[in-house]
């Protein structure tokens, strides 16, 4: 009797579907999590760094040319251990990416690479007349 509830074949194929569910909506929630920090952590990078350079003085140095000399060292800055935190976490968060594509790739085989960049073509209409 096949397709009936108390069949072990279909009770597989029912809960690989769900899981099958539950990883894509986890999946999406990961995706939508890391492409958000992606911007958070881009913009972190670029505020810290010009906090930093506020901080030490370097707008007067590189844009009036005023001859001072440059810190000895940046990491007494605050912002500077911000932005280093920041910049391997971004560094990280890239290796990530890197892996997600390879598995994507290589282990779903779902063609996730190839999708990426390409305009979909489906909501493109063309008149003829």
């Amino acid at each position: 009797m096949t397709g009936s509830p108390f069949n072990p074949e279909s009770v597989t194929l029912t809960s690989a579907r769900i899981s099958n569910l539950l990883g894509n909506a986890i999946q999406g929630h990961v995706s939508a999590i890391t492409h958000y920090s992606f911007y958070a952590l881009t913009f972190g990078l670029a505020g810290t760094g010009l906090a930093t350079a506020f901080l030490a003085g370097l707008f007067p140095i590189v844009y009036r040319h005023s001859g001072a000399s440059l810190p000895h060292s940046f990491l007494v800055y605050p912002t500077r251990i911000a932005h280093g935190v920041i910049g391997w976490t971004l560094a990280g968060l890239i290796g990530l990416h890197i892996v997600a594509l390879l598995y994507h790739q290589f282990v779903k085989k779902d063609r996730g690479a190839r999708n990426r960049g390409q305009v979909n073509c489906s909501t493109e209409r063309t008149i003829s007349r």
